[in-house]
C-alpha cells in the first residue's frame, strides 16, 4: 500500500529508527525501542504496527512482549510470528476512520492506560 510521503517522513521523525516491510500482503512498520506510557512495564518495547485491516481489526499494533499496565487487558492467546519474530496483541479496535500513521499507533498506545 502506497502511503503519502509527509506521512512516511513523520513516522520517521516520530520513531527514530523505524522501518518498512512487507510480508502477505500486508505492511509493517518496525518501531525498535518504543516509549510506552508512564503505567507500563518494560517502559519500552520493540513493537510492530500493521496499518492495514488485518485479522478482523482495521489495525493492529504487536509488541515484542506483553505489557504490563495496571489495566486487565485481553491478549491475544496465540502469539504471531511475523517477518521470522514473535508478537503479541491485545484487543484493541480502532473505529474506521482517515487517520494519519503515526495518530493510528498514539491511539493504539491508549488501549495500555488505565
Amino acid at each position: 500500500m502506497d502511503f503519502p510521503q509527509e506521512q512516511i517522513d513523520e513516522m520517521k521523525a516520530t520513531f527514530p529508527g523505524i522501518s518498512h516491510s512487507e510480508e502477505g500482503g500486508f505492511d509493517f512498520f518496525f518501531i525498535p525501542g518504543l516509549k510506552l506510557p508512564s503505567s507500563c512495564s518494560p517502559e519500552s518495547v520493540d513493537v510492530l504496527f500493521c496499518p492495514n485491516q488485518r485479522g478482523g481489526y482495521n489495525s493492529r499494533l504487536y509488541f515484542a512482549s506483553m505489557v504490563q499496565s495496571g489495566k486487565a487487558l485481553n491478549w491475544n492467546g496465540q502469539n504471531e510470528f511475523i517477518l521470522g519474530r514473535r508478537w503479541f496483541a491485545f484487543s484493541w479496535q480502532l473505529p474506521p476512520a482517515e487517520r494519519r500513521l503515526s495518530q493510528m499507533v498514539a491511539l493504539h498506545l491508549r488501549g495500555l492506560i488505565c
